[in-house]
């Protein structure tokens, strides 16, 4: 092999070391943020969808606040992503069936409220826990991608010291065979 492409195969090396750590950085990276987008998506949506629903219960009972609620409850059903939440959403769709049938008592206002803050509770848990575990994953993403550094640190630290010998042997055995001809 000649020197040239010595070279030419010692800075592939080099390449391939540094799109090893850049690629497996961006992947960890990618996929915390992919996480961490869907966790916040799907929890947010319902959290808004419970406080239009207590505002609309605030407002005075009208048309347009049971509109309301009804547009806000349609959405949460269609936004079910936390174990529990069905059964919640479920009761809470039964309450306000009879609620708007007339049965306007402080009863069934007090237990759909309370429902309501059941299915905020549950999305406020599964974002805690979520969080934790993203947490989690970010710590262990963090651990491999310093282990891999390390590696390529010292891989690359073993080729810049044994590189030079490689290259220059060869050129040192043509200077001796060179120096016998003359």
């Amino acid at each position: 092999m000649n020197v040239k492409n010595k070279i030419r195969l010692g800075l592939i090396f080099l390449l391939a070391i540094i799109m090893l750590l850049a690629g497996s950085g961006s992947y960890y990276i990618n996929r915390l943020a992919s996480e961490s987008e869907d966790i916040l998506k799907d929890n947010y949506n319902t959290l808004q969808y419970t406080k239009y629903m207590i505002e609309a219960m605030d407002l005075a009972d009208s048309t347009a606040s049971l509109q309301l609620f009804e547009q806000n409850l349609v959405l949460q059903e269609h936004n079910i992503t936390e174990k529990g939440e069905q059964y919640a959403t479920l009761a809470i769709r039964n309450l306000f069936q009879q609620y708007k049938a007339g049965l306007r008592s402080d009863s069934i206002k007090t237990e759909l409220r309370k429902k309501i803050l059941d299915v905020q509770k549950l999305n406020m848990d599964a974002i805690l826990a979520k969080d934790n575990s993203i947490t989690t994953k970010t710590r262990n993403a963090f651990a491999y991608i310093t282990i891999l550094g390390t590696l390529c640190f010292l891989l690359c630290f073993t080729f810049v010291i044994n590189f030079p010998t490689w290259i220059a042997d060869p050129i040192a055995r043509l200077t001796v065979g060179i120096r016998r001809l003359a």
